[in-house]
């Protein structure tokens, strides 16, 4: 029986168009990772409990680079809630309590991977909120422990005095620091 000359050459097409098909795949997916943009950070970021590490370094990774002598005040203050899905939004970091988190949770806000102004106050002022009602019960000691250290990278990285970080003996406000927040072991613990 005679061989049909059209099946080598059909099966010699398959081959091109399988070939010419790998080929364009290929391409597409170089030039598709080529023009990827850079991953974003996720946001709002998280950095959980690490005793580990006595900076918070890692909060400097933003999106948009920190300009040198912007940040110039430290506002603190507290949720007068329980909860950190009922703070009010805004801040550029939040501190939370365990309620509905790890105790000590710092949340990242938007704002400061932008590096754009709080929403309540001046543009040159960094905003850290504990979650907790202060005048109802005192902040976890992890609370406490990570306010410390975050209030103390801000300062030693942003060149921001001690006589310029803001925490307001407001009982009954949420723009303050409630009675059962120990102030004054705060003050103690900031860099000059």
């Amino acid at each position: 029986m005679p061989k049909s000359p059209t099946k080598p050459l059909k099966s010699r097409r398959n081959v091109m168009v399988i070939a010419g098909l790998l080929s364009s795949l290929t391409l597409t997916s170089i030039l598709l990772i080529a023009l990827a943009p850079s991953p974003l950070l996720p946001e709002p970021r998280s950095l959980m409990v690490l005793d580990s590490s006595p900076t918070l370094d890692e909060i400097f990774d933003t999106q948009t680079p920190i300009q040198r002598g912007r940040w110039q005040y430290i506002f603190i203050h507290h949720s007068k809630t329980r909860r950190a899905d009922a703070a009010a939004p805004g801040d550029h970091f939040l501190i939370l309590n365990g309620t509905d988190s790890s105790d000590g949770e710092i949340r990242i806000d938007p704002r400061w991977n932008h590096q754009q102004p709080a929403a309540s106050v001046a543009g040159n002022c960094l905003t850290i909120c504990l979650v907790g009602d202060f005048d109802q019960a005192a902040p976890t000691s992890t609370q406490l422990r990570r306010a410390q250290q975050l209030i103390q990278t801000l300062q030693r990285r942003l060149a921001i005095p001690a006589k310029n970080v803001i925490a307001y003996d407001r009982p009954g406000n949420p723009s303050g620091l409630g009675r059962l927040f120990p102030a004054a072991r705060l003050r103690e613990s900031l860099l000059p």
